[in-house]
């Protein structure tokens, strides 16, 4: 769905779908 990218910045809005979705990390 959404790159690591896009998710690393919602990380910080939206942490749970951020990790729910791919971790960053």
């Amino acid at each position: 769905m959404a790159a690591p990218a896009p998710l690393f910045r919602a990380r910080k809005k939206k942490k749970r779908l951020g990790m729910t979705t791919c971790h960053p990390v």
